[in-house]
């Protein structure tokens, strides 16, 4: 399981992805743990697209958005990725979540695709459940925040689950109406 965390305001959102994966380079052959980008800018549109399941299907999404005879904005992502993501996905777990300014609505917006025709806007957080509920869940809202949390979902989820691929390093996308930056917060397996 992939990390995906969003935290949106209206002129403000942050990102979170964990860089843990595997791959298989044969096809018969075992999963190998590798490092792998979740995350893709569209700085001209000031919009992120993270993945968890299948990184192929980021990577496709992104080439297919690219080659699009339109100028690219969160609202014509949002729009179109149900069907690219389909075409991507071909069938496999995969979660694509789209961030970014809207100039149309003049604030941040996000939503999600996880397999059906449409995409779930996002509220003003998401994050994969870990054994929180509504009552407990942690606040996300500050880059800071966002790694702790990222941390605790690593430690609880390689209890649960040990082997499948989840932590590496932290990286956030902030994304303000016309600034995007992407850094490196840290490790996520101290």
């Amino acid at each position: 399981m992939s990390i995906v965390n969003v935290h949106l305001s209206d002129l403000h959102a942050i990102v979170g992805v964990d860089t843990a994966a595997h791959v298989i380079a044969e096809p018969n052959g075992r999963p190998m743990p590798v490092r792998a980008s979740k995350l893709f800018p569209f700085i001209h549109a000031m919009t992120v697209i993270a993945v968890r399941g299948e990184g192929h299907a980021l990577t496709h999404v992104v080439h297919r958005l690219h080659r699009g005879t339109q100028t690219l904005t969160v609202d014509l992502i949002i729009e179109v990725l149900p069907g690219l993501g389909r075409e991507a996905a071909r069938g496999t777990p995969t979660e694509l979540t789209v961030v970014g300014w809207s100039a149309a609505k003049r604030r941040m917006v996000g939503a999600q695709w996880d397999g059906g025709d449409v995409m779930r806007p996002i509220g003003t957080a998401i994050g994969p459940n870990t054994g929180w509920d509504a009552e407990t869940a942690p606040v996300i809202d500050h880059p800071s925040k966002m790694l702790a949390c990222a941390r605790e979902q690593v430690r609880r989820q390689r209890l649960s689950h040990p082997g499948e691929p989840i932590g590496g390093s932290f990286w956030i996308a902030d994304i303000r109406p016309r600034e995007l930056t992407i850094r490196d917060y840290g490790s996520l397996e101290e």
